[in-house]
């Protein structure tokens, strides 16, 4: 900043308050402001920083490989890079990328390091939101306690995570053409796609593989134009708004039946599934729907 850099996209850092009771403060913001929100290009969260030391991730699948990129010249607190434990996964709801990701479309990213609990999996922390989640608790066992990191390296874990979340923003700001992957959405939509036709064999789900396979010959093709190194001008303008707005494309003007709030036809929250992430939230609503309508109309027994 001193020498005068200033990046080419607006950089809107933000502090959400009231979280807890409904992700009211990020919701009425974004709301009130959606002619900002409609120009934005991506939506970077954090929330519980650091619990443990598992590095978890998860959103727009057209964003994994700039998070795996970023993560890989970010040092660790035990030595080497950053390393992403398991894989990226799909978002649904439980913190403040709901309104940009579910409601207006905006392509988003969540990180944490998390702590690991019985079988391997990411557990949440025994203190989380009681008088003992305090600043003495993260010094002594915030990085994962006995087996896992050691006291005092909690702060080196969020030294970490700023890092990953700045450079993945600049990043988003400064490059010429937007660093998107659509292939990789195209290819995690298929398989989401292919796991919902393998529960109901009944279900066809042809016309939407075929608009995949569309969606991927175009993601493709825009590839091959941010390959150019002569792209610039209007050109790097138009193909910078296919890959940023693109998420938009995948939005139901009138929202999911009867939660029309969600108007993302990718992902949503499971209805009764809390915070965990469903895809093809319309379809699957209507199975469910018609399962239990079903179920209703059985006889007694």
């Amino acid at each position: 900043l001193k020498s005068g850099w200033r990046p080419e996209r607006t950089l809107v850092l933000c502090s959400w308050s009231g979280e807890e009771y409904g992700l009211l403060g990020s919701t009425a913001w974004a709301e009130l402001n959606e002619g900002l929100v409609a120009q934005a290009v991506a939506y970077l969260n954090v929330d519980t920083a650091v619990s443990g030391n598992r590095l978890s991730a998860g959103g727009t699948f057209a964003l994994r490989d700039l998070f795996s990129s970023v993560i890989s010249a970010v040092d660790a607190p035990d030595g080497g890079k950053l390393e992403l434990e398991g894989s990226w996964t799909q978002i649904g709801s439980g913190s403040d990328y709901a309104v940009f990701l579910d409601h207006f479309g905006v392509a988003s990213a969540d990180f944490a390091f998390e702590r690991t609990g019985r079988g391997g999996k990411t557990a949440h922390y025994g203190q989380y939101h009681s008088v003992y989640d305090s600043f003495d608790w993260m010094a002594r066992f915030g990085a994962g306690g006995q087996g896992a990191g050691k006291p005092g390296q909690a702060f080196e874990y969020m030294r970490a995570l700023s890092q990953a979340w700045g450079l993945m923003a600049l990043r988003l700001a400064d490059a010429k053409v937007l660093p998107f992957n659509h292939s990789a959405q195209a290819e995690a939509l298929e398989s989401f796609r292919a796991a919902l036709a393998a529960e109901d064999p009944r279900l066809d789900t042809s016309m939407v593989k075929a608009a995949i396979l569309e969606y991927a010959q175009a993601a493709s093709r825009a590839a091959d134009r941010a390959a150019h190194a002569d792209l610039g001008g209007q050109d790097a303008a138009d193909l910078n708004d296919r890959l940023a707005f693109t998420e938009r494309r995948f939005l139901a003007e009138g929202g999911l039946p009867r939660r029309k709030w969600f108007r993302s036809v990718l992902q949503a929250p499971g209805i009764d599934e809390g915070y965990a992430p469903q895809s093809f939230p319309g379809v699957r609503d209507a199975l469910t729907e018609g399962a239990v309508a079903a179920q209703q109309l059985l006889p007694e027994p």
